[in-house]
């Protein structure tokens, strides 16, 4: 099977209902009609800073043109190559895909769903993460996820979760789940408040297949410690971390002006940073709310702020998993 038949494939298995994770989640209230589009800035008011209305934004298939700070290539499946040297790639806020549908607006940062780009599939060990708003008495209806490790993280309303007859579990703002889906689970989320629900997920790789599905749930806090990192999900055995089945970490980070943060990599690991809040600079390079620093190979980076800014950092193993044929 040559890697793009596997890159569709890899993306398009939910509809075989062997693969769910590359979009079994739909993005519909009473009826499908969903849209993809993409916004032309970053400015506004909306999650991630852009302003999540169709008049700002423009229809969009495909997109390839993710800038870089040098010009390595990836694998379009298997991750970063880490045998073409250090690098940084920014990625800006205006290539994230825009999915809208008549519940959500959902910024979607790899191939997921109908949203399918060959060369970002996933980076490592990341599968997918998504910048989700929902609308009040809206959500996602029953879905499926099998073999990966969900991490949400809420920002701001209440998000319900039900699995069947166990009891809903309910996440607020600073509250963090990871949801370990292992040999497969089906669950609802909804908006039952008043007001929009704005949260992060995202899709990690499992460090050993086939288990029990489980999941935990931790409260840190609306409001990150100032010019800290915080560990909030990890296989790594990170202290005060939501244990995970996989080898890798999710942590938080919020910086004052010209505070500064040191990351120290390790070989074979590559990092994912997405800015939620503020301005900042990788390695001297300046980003903006909504977008991405997709490191691999660099032994360490620093994190800068420019402003006050709230960001999210993902630690994971350059290849991740091995995909099943």
């Amino acid at each position: 099977m040559g890697w793009s038949r596997l890159s569709r494939w890899l993306v398009g298995r939910t509809h075989s209902g062997r693969f769910s994770d590359s979009g079994s989640r739909r993005y519909i209230r009473c009826n499908d009609v969903s849209t993809s589009i993409s916004p032309f800035s970053a400015s506004g008011s909306g999650p991630g800073g852009n302003r999540r209305t169709p008049g700002d934004a423009v229809r969009s298939h495909h997109r390839a043109d993710i800038s870089r700070h040098d010009q390595c290539r990836r694998d379009s499946v298997r991750g970063p190559g880490p045998q073409r040297g250090w690098m940084i790639r920014r990625v800006a806020s205006q290539k994230r895909h825009l999915a809208v549908s008549q519940s959500s607006e959902n910024f979607l940062l790899f191939s997921y769903g109908d949203y399918f780009e060959p060369g970002n599939v996933r980076w490592g060990g990341l599968r997918f993460f998504n910048d989700d708003l929902i609308h009040p008495a809206c959500g996602f209806p029953l879905h499926f996820h099998d073999e990966i490790e969900v991490v949400t993280i809420v920002v701001a309303g209440e998000i319900r979760q039900r699995q069947g007859a166990q009891p809903p579990v309910r996440l607020r703002p600073g509250d963090v789940q990871v949801l370990s889906s292992g040999s497969g689970v089906r669950h609802v989320e909804t908006n039952e408040c008043s007001g929009q629900v704005h949260l992060y997920q995202m899709g990690i790789f499992p460090r050993e297949p086939g288990l029990m599905p489980s999941h935990t749930e931790a409260a840190f806090g609306a409001f990150p410690p100032p010019n800290e990192l915080i560990a909030v999900a990890s296989g790594q055995n990170k202290t005060g971390a939501i244990p995970m089945n996989a080898d890798a970490t999710v942590f938080v980070g919020s910086l004052e002006p010209y505070q500064m943060i040191e990351y120290q990599m390790v070989p074979d690991r590559c990092a994912f940073v997405y800015l939620t809040r503020g301005a900042m600079t990788v390695n001297g390079v300046d980003y903006e709310a909504g977008d991405q620093a997709r490191i691999a190979n660099e032994p360490e980076f620093m994190v800068g702020a420019i402003d006050h800014s709230e960001f999210v950092l993902v630690d994971v193993p350059t290849l991740g998993q091995t995909i099943r044929e």
